[in-house]
């Protein structure tokens, strides 16, 4: 057994999604970058009907391009060109265009696995990231200089330094805990139902939110048949599994509409309890906290992977406008100040949209279906609209 000391400028715990991207994003600052993950990375694997996906922003494109992975994912994303707001039993839509914004795409759907993929090879690629997996880092200990932690790999234990923690391991994230973080969580009461599904017409790159009274279904167009996440309540999950899977297709084409011409196949099912968390402090001496870890949001709108591109992007900015320590308190604060207004404009929409379309008195639901209308018809609050489906903030180029 080792009891070497490994020394890094940043440490990320944990290495899915988020803490991948914000390796890549940091590998340009030239800081020596170590990158844990508990899970070890699965070897290659082939596509597959029931496969997972992810809805990227357009920001979140160009974000990626950025880190070099762009074209390892472009020949399976594809593109969302229009988007369709409805509601069940009502007559307002909204219908948003990419072209109307002198845009090819609003965004782009794309397989975890391709996603995943790209990003695994990426951080391989880079000098300055260094790969442990799998592993696992516990026992956080804050100095002035930097937090030292133990890291349990397969050639035994260490200690390791760094001088900035970024904690992205989760929604029940450990390492939060142990730093003493609280967090804030909200039930929903809702689960959220996410399967592929199998279309009688084409997409023709349209991605459809359908608000049905009782939970959002949303529609993302994958190669030849298309991503689902209906959330529906809690109390209607048993019902609906108990189905057999013909009985449950026309179960979503009946809350979706005969858009597309209804579903003829559906894939498994995979089920996940909505739940709202946001940490207490996002930000903490040598420490930051992003993903899950920091904030976990209702699935509308697919803003979660999104919003935490975009504070690694912004992280990785502040480093590079700031060449020193990683963890000086004046750059985590500047950093928490530069995110704060996306996070919070994210967070806000995500909780209160669902809440605005649930089931209300028959007046109401009239002035939402006529407000929705009137949307349709003003082109200046359509492109207000479209913004968070865009993504792009003032600093990324369109």
């Amino acid at each position: 057994m080792s009891s070497s000391t490994l020394r890094f400028d940043v440490l990320i715990a944990g290495g899915g999604l988020v803490g991948s991207s914000l390796a890549c994003a940091l590998a340009s600052t030239g800081l020596d970058i170590a990158l844990v993950e508990r899970v070890p990375v699965q070897a290659q694997q082939a596509p597959h009907y029931d496969e997972r996906s992810s809805a990227l922003s357009l920001a979140s494109a160009v974000s990626l391009a950025r880190l070099g992975v762009w074209p390892a994912l472009a020949e399976a994303a594809r593109p969302i060109r229009h988007i369709h707001v409805s509601e069940r039993g009502k007559l307002g839509v909204v219908r948003l265009h990419a072209a109307d914004h002198e845009l090819a795409a609003f965004g782009y759907t794309l397989p975890n696995r391709v996603l995943g993929r790209a990003l695994q090879a990426r951080v391989q690629s880079l000098d300055n990231v260094h790969l442990f997996n799998p592993a696992e880092v516990q026992a956080p200990l804050r100095r002035a200089d930097g937090v030292t932690l133990r890291l349990s790999a397969a050639d035994g234990e260490h200690t390791v330094m760094a001088r900035l923690l970024v904690v992205a391991d989760g929604a029940e994230s450990p390492l939060r805990a142990a730093l003493g973080i609280p967090v804030r969580r909200y039930d929903y009461e809702q689960t959220a139902l996410v399967f592929n599904a199998t279309p009688r017409q084409d997409t023709a790159g349209w991605a459809h939110e359908r608000f049905t009274g009782c939970g959002a279904l949303a529609v993302l167009p994958l190669e030849r048949r298309v991503a689902v996440v209906w959330t529906v309540p809690n109390t209607a999950v048993p019902a609906l599994l108990a189905q057999p899977p013909a009985a449950l297709a026309a179960a979503a084409s009946a809350a979706f509409g005969q858009r597309l011409g209804g579903f003829t196949q559906i894939g498994r099912l995979a089920r996940w309890p909505l739940q709202g968390l946001h940490a207490e402090r996002l930000v903490d001496e040598r420490v930051v906290l992003t993903g899950n870890a920091a904030h976990a949001v209702h699935p509308i709108a697919a803003q979660g992977f999104n919003l935490s591109l975009f504070e690694a992007m912004r992280l990785a900015e502040v480093m590079r406008q700031q060449p020193g320590d990683p963890g000086a308190a004046a750059l985590v604060r500047r950093y928490a100040a530069l995110t704060a207004p996306r996070r919070a404009a994210v967070t806000r929409f995500t909780h209160w949209l669902p809440r605005l379309f649930e089931r209300a008195p028959g007046t109401l639901g009239h002035l939402r279906s006529l407000g929705m209308l009137g949307l349709d018809l003003a082109p200046a609050a359509k492109r207000a609209f479209a913004r968070p489906a865009i993504g792009l903030p003032e600093h990324l180029p369109a």
